[in-house]
């Protein structure tokens, strides 16, 4: 009697398929808990929405939006170190649509945290990558915080360039307190206003 063997690519194809399923049911299961980690970061449940992006990422490490979730409400924690990580990962994605926005959560994290040199460059990368009156304002509350006048003047008229409404935040933001009596300053404010 002649025993038929199954060829080895019909067995390695089932595993495939298998696989294939498998990683599927994973990605709907880590989309899901993302989903459910949003819905606790917009009631403020912050300790479920860490668990419910940490487990989508068990699931799907790779899953930049999660990253860049998970940071958010670290940032909102003040616990900036793990926010940082978290936005480094989201913003190393290449392929994540909101790359931009990771880059400008991260440099907000660094400013955060006290580390305004570090700040810098990520709002920079985040204004090459997607121009936004946030991200201008951002890097100039960061030159503001650093004493570094003129520079925060550039960056609020890139603000102001796309957003001219956007300098009505100047005078109740503290990060200008730092630079708010010097001269050059002074004069950017009184021309914006008039």
């Amino acid at each position: 009697m002649l025993r038929v063997r199954p060829p080895i690519v019909t067995l390695s194809l089932v595993l495939g398929l298998l696989a294939f399923t498998s990683i599927g049911c994973d990605r709907r299961k880590a989309i899901d808990e993302y989903n459910r980690g949003v819905g606790y970061a917009q009631a403020g449940e912050y300790p479920r929405a860490i668990l419910a992006f940490e487990t989508a990422l068990e699931l799907r490490p790779k899953f930049p939006e999660a990253n860049n979730s998970l940071g958010y409400v670290y940032n909102q924690l003040k616990s900036y170190d793990r926010a940082i990580v978290q936005f480094e990962a989201a913003a190393a994605a290449e392929k994540f649509k909101d790359r931009h926005l990771a880059y400008q959560n991260l440099g907000t994290a660094y400013s955060n945290n006290g580390q305004y040199e570090e700040a810098e460059a990520p709002l920079a990368k985040s204004i090459e990558m997607q121009p936004t009156p946030d991200a201008h304002y951002a890097l100039a509350q960061v030159y503001a915080l650093q004493k570094k006048t003129a520079s925060c003047i550039g960056a609020l008229r890139d603000a102001m360039a796309l957003d001219a409404e956007r300098i009505r935040s100047v005078p109740g933001d503290s990060a200008f307190d730092a630079i708010r009596e010097d001269a050059e300053f002074r004069v950017f404010v009184g021309e914006t206003r008039g």
